[in-house]
């Protein structure tokens, strides 16, 4: 049994990953937090303040960690900052040995950040971790099916909108929507996540392989279950490319300079294919005894009959 801690486990990845964790690792579970609070749910806590590498350290000795989790939302320069000290406190830890940087989404790459700055971030903590003794990794799981399912699935998430809205029944299609993506629920990744803190060796880039789907037939599927057809735009790629996007301003405000154009850059990379998840070297294929949860799955058991 190893001691793992989150940081960011308050957080909405970061509560996903915490269950995931105290249900199916077996080993004893922190979350880092600002503030002191007693344990619950199986869950020890360990105050620090974010803002200082020396902090974190101590926390992580005192409790003797051996694999820190980060789960914070890594979107802008400040959380950003937030994980390289994160990794600093970690390399500088006694007991922690392993490190798991923020990135639950597509798998990126260093040709992606001209679409993606949030891939910036990724490649920023690589090459923080690269310099240090820490074995680490990043999981790339696609996109998760838990917003398919809201608000009737049960799911630590907030809404947000991929492709299509089942409540409301309008869809973004990019291209002709042949490109395909892979999807899978937190929970199930959560699992897979906690299962491989048995691994003995972990690779640099984790695979976690969902449900693979094109967006035509997600479309379809997300149709047959709602009982009618959706409003649907085909988005050609180079608009999207260009920051625009069709039904703009049905997307929820995201706070960034430009929601419209982030909006729009995430489907250009949908209708890229870079959502795909690569099949080689997958947790799937180390513990074929966990189940994925389809797409149909959620859809059906989320909007089955409303």
């Amino acid at each position: 049994m190893v001691r793992i801690a989150v940081a960011g486990g308050a957080g909405q990845v970061g509560k996903a990953i915490v269950e995931g964790l105290v249900a199916h690792s077996g080993h004893e579970v922190y979350v880092l937090s600002r503030s002191s609070r007693e344990p619950s749910a199986g869950v020890k806590y360990l105050t620090v303040d974010y803002s200082s590498v020396a902090s974190v350290q101590e926390a992580l000795d005192e409790a003797q960690i051996n694999t820190l989790v980060c789960a914070i939302g890594v979107v802008n320069e400040a959380a950003n900052a937030s994980q390289l000290r994160l990794i600093q406190a970690a390399a500088s830890a006694e007991y922690t040995k392993r490190f798991i940087i923020a990135s639950y989404d597509l798998l990126h790459k260093k040709e992606h950040i001209e679409l993606n700055p949030l891939a910036k971030y990724t490649f920023e903590a690589v090459e923080a971790l690269e310099k240090t003794s820490l074995e680490y990794t990043r999981i790339a799981n696609g996109w998760f099916l838990d917003y398919y399912g809201m608000p009737h699935w049960k799911t630590t998430l907030h809404p947000w909108i991929n492709v299509l809205n089942m409540e409301q029944k309008w869809a973004v299609i990019p291209g002709d929507g042949s490109a395909k993506a892979s999807f899978i629920t937190t929970q199930d990744m959560a699992k897979f996540l906690a299962r491989m803190m048995d691994l003995e060796k972990w690779t640099k880039v984790t695979l976690i392989l969902g449900e693979t789907i094109s967006f035509k037939d997600l479309l379809q599927l997300a149709e047959e279950v709602r009982g009618s057809k959706f409003d649907v735009a085909y988005d050609d790629l180079d608009s999207l490319k260009g920051g625009k996007i069709s039904f703009a301003s049905k997307f929820p405000p995201i706070g960034f300079p430009d929601d419209e154009a982030f909006f729009a850059l995430l489907h250009y990379q949908a209708g890229l294919g870079h959502f795909l998840v690569p099949s080689d070297d997958t947790l799937n294929q180390k513990f074929p005894d966990i189940p994925i949860t389809s797409t149909r799955e959620v859809m059906e058991a989320s909007w089955k009959g409303k």
